[in-house]
């Protein structure tokens, strides 16, 4: 029975096979190039998955060759005949029953010519005119000195390409040719020679670790030819010191390694070396005077002496000579022989190093000590009214005088001593009934002193001294803005960029409120690189000349991805207001936190510190983190300042004439200041009497009455 079944089965594959075979027709070309598409013409059962494709000349398909299905094609459809010459057939071929019908075509033989120079510069470019079958995925590229196809060098494609392609040399010198490519086969080439380069070096033969030298160089200027620092045998070394040569026509400016030893200066095209010259860096040497004991948190002076280099620093090491992060520094371009530095809160052994880059040049022990501090003032004041409170103590630049209740994470009034004049800090007392204690607080949260204070109803109602707006700033004796012009200021409000917003307001304010012929400076960082810390003085101080000022602020652009250097930039105040004389007021238009690992606070206290008449008010303008608006509040404190908040263009006008008002103290009938303030700000609680309110250019005086609100201008 078994044998039955299949005889039958074969007898009907057969019968099927011929039936078919009488149904089927093909029509195509009698020949074509090779590798050429034709088109096929066909009738035929159209089973599902019967195909048309390249066979033999015995109709035997060919694997992998050209094919399309009859059930895509609709009765017609192209071929791609086999890449070499020769006699082949086009097939219909059944899933079911295999080729049915077959019709011979000849794969033509096809050439190609390529004109080349016959020596080019190696890694540059040069022109090869060519003439060819011109076939779909055509193609020239550069061959072996045997015309051997080398992959992932330089190609072109013929079609749309025009007679003529651009090709470029291997950057290793030797024998190539310049290939035609029909799919896979070359069908024409020319040689050509990949000349060896020449270039020259001229530098130094030996230049001090981490600083920078000049050299001089020829050579082919490639696109993307550089010069790097290599080791000694010519090999770059990643990440060392580079540039370009097409950015440095002639003359380049490198930076040696940190570390001492037999170095190279390379010229490179692509990956290839093509010249290099030795290079020797030597050992820095530096010394550090300090005093061998600092007390607790006091600012101190080292002398110093050592190679300058860019961004070279005096840092507070630990007692082995590691970094301590966020310790006090120094930068010895800003500190030339001397510089400031403050000691940690923590007694014990630590070192002082010279730093260049990453490497520690020298370094020096001291010690840190303890140090101590007493609070006096009244057993008994007045809820709501101003206070003073003396003290004695290290004084340091961010020591605070804190009035606390039951929750001495929550200060109840607060005043820094650096702010301080005659050692007297002046807080207000809230409004409450009850025993509160003064505590000397340091920077790390460290309690050297502290006295109990009763907080005691008035026994009359105060009254209310205001300090009216100034509108025409005539007194100013310096006036330094530092404009944030980093990334975030590309954003948007209202359709507008921060940074447009910003610098109109900033115009509106020198054209209507800042008299020409005021001394002026403005500092912006971000405005210039992207992923940079760069600070720049675009206005150095001088008479303003409204004019020219506003034609610089109207240039200014914000660059994406800029950083924010609040910090450097405030470190800089002292030198850009170097000639002026006077108040100086910094105002800081900023809509970010610091991202250059500065440190805001230390700036500011360290520029009070060193006895500059200096008063920072900081303008935060679109802040939505309260958080970064405390610390920014603080930080103007200490820098004898106010912080203004600014959510749009409106506010930050308000923000920035607020921020530009004159200072003023209050002195009672004895000529004891009492508080002080800014023309414009709230209203200041007094007990009734006569006060004399003085800013730098005026004194008016200012009779206050019980539960009354008496107002004065300064103009």
């Amino acid at each position: 029975m078994r044998v039955l079944v299949i005889i039958v089965a074969a007898i009907v594959a057969l019968f099927s096979g011929a039936a078919s075979a009488q149904q089927v027709a093909l029509s195509a070309p009698a020949s074509a190039p090779m590798n050429s598409f034709v088109d096929v013409q066909w009738t035929g059962p159209d089973d599902s998955g019967d195909y048309i494709g390249i066979g033999n000349k015995d109709g035997k398909p060919i694997p992998y060759s050209g094919y399309f299905y009859t059930g895509n094609s609709d009765g017609g459809g192209q071929l791609r005949l086999p890449e070499r010459a020769g006699t082949y057939t086009i097939v219909y071929v059944s899933k079911a029953a295999g080729p049915l019908h077959a019709i011979p075509i000849t794969a033509e033989p096809v050439s190609a010519t390529l004109e080349a120079p016959t020596s080019v510069a190696a890694n540059s470019d040069f022109e090869v005119r060519w003439s060819g079958p011109n076939l779909e995925g055509d193609r020239i590229t550069i061959g072996t000195a045997t015309g051997r196809a080398i992959p992932y060098q330089s190609r072109a494609y013929t079609n749309g390409a025009g007679p003529v392609v651009t090709m470029h040399a291997p950057e290793k010198p030797g024998d190539f040719t310049v290939v035609y490519l029909t799919g896979k086969t070359v069908i024409g080439s020319v040689p050509f020679t990949s000349a060896r380069l020449d270039a020259t070096l001229a530098a130094p033969a030996a230049v001090p670790a981490n600083d920078a030298f000049t050299l001089n160089w020829t050579g082919p200027d490639n696109p993307g030819d550089k010069i790097q620092i290599g080791d000694a045998n010519g090999r770059p070394i990643p990440y060392s010191s580079y540039g370009y040569t097409g950015q440095n026509p002639g003359t380049m400016e490198l930076n040696t390694p940190e570390k001492p030893g037999a170095y190279s200066i390379t010229y490179i095209t692509g990956s290839t070396v093509v010249a290099y010259v030795p290079l020797t860096v030597t050992a820095l040497s530096a010394s550090i005077e300090a005093p061998a004991t600092v007390p607790a948190g006091t600012p101190f002076t080292i002398r110093w002496s050592g190679p300058n280099n860019a961004n070279d620093r005096i840092r507070v090491h630990d007692a082995d000579g590691k970094w301590i992060p966020y310790a006090s520094s120094a930068y010895t371009e800003l500190n030339p022989g001397e510089a400031q530095l403050i000691a940690p809160e923590e007694l014990g052994p630590y070192t002082i190093a010279y730093v260049t880059g990453d490497s520690v040049v020298t370094k020096t022990p001291f010690t840190v000590v303890e140090v101590t501090a007493s609070l006096m003032a009244d057993d008994e004041v007045s809820a709501g009214l101003s206070f003073p409170v003396t003290w004695e103590g290290p004084g340091n630049l961010r020591d605070v005088i804190v009035l606390v209740g039951d929750d001495p994470l929550f200060p109840l009034a607060r005043g820094y001593v650096a702010s301080s004049e005659d050692n007297v800090v002046t807080l207000d007392a809230p409004n409450l009934n009850g025993l509160l204690e003064l505590r000397y607080m340091t920077p790390g949260g460290k309690q050297l002193a502290q006295r109990p204070i009763r907080i005691v109803a008035p026994p009359e109602e105060p009254g209310r001294l205001v300090v009216l707006p100034v509108t025409r700033l005539t007194s100013l004796s310096a006036l330094e803005v530092i404009l944030d012009a980093s990334g975030s200021m590309l954003q948007r409000q209202d359709g507008r960029r921060r940074i447009d917003i910003a610098k109109e307001t900033l115009a509106t304010l020198l054209q209507q409120t800042i008299p020409d012929g005021t001394p002026f400076a403005l500092r912006v960082f971000g405005n210039h690189e992207a992923d940079s810390c760069r600070t720049d003085l675009e206005v150095p101080l001088a008479p303003l000349d409204t004019v020219s000022v506003l034609r610089l602020i109207d240039s200014l652009q914000a660059v994406n991805l800029a950083r924010t250097a609040i910090g450097r930039s405030l470190e800089l105040v002292e030198s850009d207001l170097s000639e002026a004389d006077g108040e100086h007021l910094i105002i800081l238009i900023t809509d970010g936190e610091e991202t250059c690992e500065g440190d805001p606070a230390a700036a500011i206290a360290t520029l009070r510190a060193k006895g500059i008449d200096a008063r920072v008010n900081i303008v935060g303008y679109a802040i939505e983190d309260t958080e970064l608006e405390a610390t920014f509040a603080d930080w103007a404190e200490l820098g004898g300042g106010s912080y203004f908040a600014a959510g749009d263009g409106d506010q930050l006008a308000a923000a920035l004439l607020a921020a530009a008002q004159p200072s003023f103290t209050v002195s009672d009938a004895d000529g004891v200041v009492v508080t002080r303030g800014f023309a414009g700000s709230e209203p200041i609680i007094l007990p009734s009497g006569t006060y004399e309110v003085r800013s730098s250019a005026t004194s008016v005086r200012a009779v206050v009455r019980p539960d009354k609100e008496t107002a004065v201008a300064l103009d």
